[in-house]
């Protein structure tokens, strides 16, 4: 293959033609990513194949996955980096810990048997108190604490205001669980949703003045526009209508959308994302080389209906026959 590449074929048809990788269908673009990206995600030789190689340069690695054909479009300025070592070990309290812990945390318990005494005095005692808004039954961890199955069973076992024995996971963490809430409903009620509707308002509000303020025209110059509006630009390769997240900027489906549907070199009009306000200029667009394939699609829509039909029939079925799922009580 590097072969008949450094003969002049053409990378982006080779690669879609005989590439395995999941990025085959995009002419074998990776996009840009970082030294220890590639370290962490496909190995150190890879790592120091790309990052040593000039630029245009074709080589050749092995890593996990397979062989690798590469071939490094472009580079940044080099950054000066540290190399670091570490060492890392788990410290396992001693029982004579263990015990004395457990034990401060019994008395707080025994003193405190209601769920709003115990979570005052716990706050007062330094321990700290998380509040998880929503518990599933078929959940296994409580707010960021893992293996924590006997905690939400005890949420679903018992009522309004009781406070638990201390729970224990294999992590040597202690847990005790207050209920403080108990939700029949369909929705939540707004007390439980207040900060989450919080910031996505003030989200909302700052995007519209931050659109409101900047003044864009078609013909306007991205770069002075930032530099006026204290923004930062990037160029982002190879965006379609199939991605879930754009690379660098994460998930924002509204900013794709736009640009799926605006004209090559017209300056957009402000977009408001999930993560920032947005303006951008569509440099070039690329028809693809892989035509579309009508029965692979097929296939694969089938398979995704396939799953979608079999697990709503069950659902369907549950609901008509009234069944309830109290597996909770006894796992």
């Amino acid at each position: 293959m590097l072969n008949v590449l450094r003969k002049g074929e053409d990378f982006a048809a080779l690669a879609g033609q005989y590439s395995q990788d999941q990025t085959a269908n995009d002419g074998g673009e990776m996009g840009w990513f970082r030294e220890i990206d590639a370290y962490s995600g496909i190995g150190a030789e890879f790592a120091e194949a790309c990052f040593t190689a000039s630029k245009n340069q074709l080589v050749s690695v092995r890593s996990k996955y397979g062989w690798h054909v590469v071939q490094v479009q472009d580079k940044t300025k080099a950054v000066e980096k540290s190399k670091v070592a570490q060492l890392y070990f788990s410290v396992t309290p001693s029982s004579k810990t263990y015990s004395a812990e457990y034990n401060k945390l019994n008395k707080l318990l025994a003193e405190n048997t209601k769920a709003a005494d115990f979570l005052e005095a716990a706050r007062e005692a330094g321990y700290q108190v998380s509040n998880a808004a929503v518990v599933k039954s078929s959940d296994n961890t409580i707010g960021n604490v893992p293996d924590m199955r006997q905690a939400v069973r005890y949420v679903y076992n018992n009522k309004l205001g009781a406070v638990s024995t201390v729970l224990e996971n294999s992590n040597n963490q202690f847990m005790v669980v207050a209920v403080t809430g108990v939700h029949d409903n369909e929705y939540l009620n707004p007390d439980q949703v207040r900060d989450e509707l919080s910031r996505e308002i003030i989200n909302e509000k700052k995007a519209a003045a931050i659109i409101a303020s900047l003044q864009t025209d078609e013909n306007a110059d991205l770069s002075k526009l930032a530099q006026v509006n204290n923004m930062q630009t990037d160029t982002v390769r190879l965006v379609n209508f199939s991605m879930r997240r754009i690379t660098g900027l994460g998930e924002e489906p509204a900013l794709l959308a736009a640009v799926m549907n605006a004209a090559k070199g017209e300056l957009s009009k402000p977009v408001a994302g999930k993560n920032a306000v947005y303006v951008f200029r569509v440099l070039s667009q690329v028809e693809p080389e892989i035509e579309f394939d009508v029965d692979a699609e097929k296939r694969n829509l089938d398979m995704n209906n396939n799953y979608r039909l079999t697990y709503q029939a069950y659902e369907a079925l549950r609901a008509a026959k009234e069944v309830e799922d109290n597996r909770i009580r006894f796992y």
